[in-house]
């Protein structure tokens, strides 16, 4: 199995960056990679609760589905929770470790595992790079 490690740095406190992973509105702003938007998110954002979202394509009408279960929520230090495309077999984990680095500043550890294989995890790689940009845009859009 195979796994990724993002480290990246945010100029907002860990409790923003925190509630930017829990309220569906914020969530809705960024977590798409490149020229894809969010239409549709559920989510029950408690230990046990379901996670549901729809991730199109700018330009067309391409889209896919992730879904999941929030195993651990610790307010404003971890998230731990499946991942799942539609239509896809396998199953990984996502672990979210938020640190306080200063007064306005926080760390966010991003660890996504048990990919079955290299390509899989690159891919994942590079959209949830793609994702941690536009959450970076959309905390200094809300800052502003």
């Amino acid at each position: 199995m195979h796994s990724l490690t993002l480290t990246k740095d945010f100029d907002v406190s860990v409790a923003e960056l925190f509630n930017a992973w829990k309220s569906p509105k914020i969530l809705q702003q960024w977590l798409a990679p490149g020229q894809t938007d969010v239409p549709t998110m559920d989510i029950d954002f408690k230990e046990g609760g379901a996670f549901r979202i729809t991730i199109m394509q700018s330009d067309d009408c391409d889209f896919n589905i992730a879904g999941g279960i929030y195993k651990t929520i610790e307010e404003d230090k971890k998230i731990v929770m499946s991942w799942q495309w539609e239509g896809s077999e396998h199953q990984t984990e996502l672990e979210l470790t938020f640190t306080h680095t200063g007064a306005n500043s926080s760390e966010l550890i991003l660890v996504h595992r048990e990919f079955p294989e290299e390509d899989i995890r690159d891919n994942h790689k590079s959209g949830w790079i793609g994702c941690l940009n536009h959450l970076t845009t959309c905390l200094r859009q809300k800052a502003a």
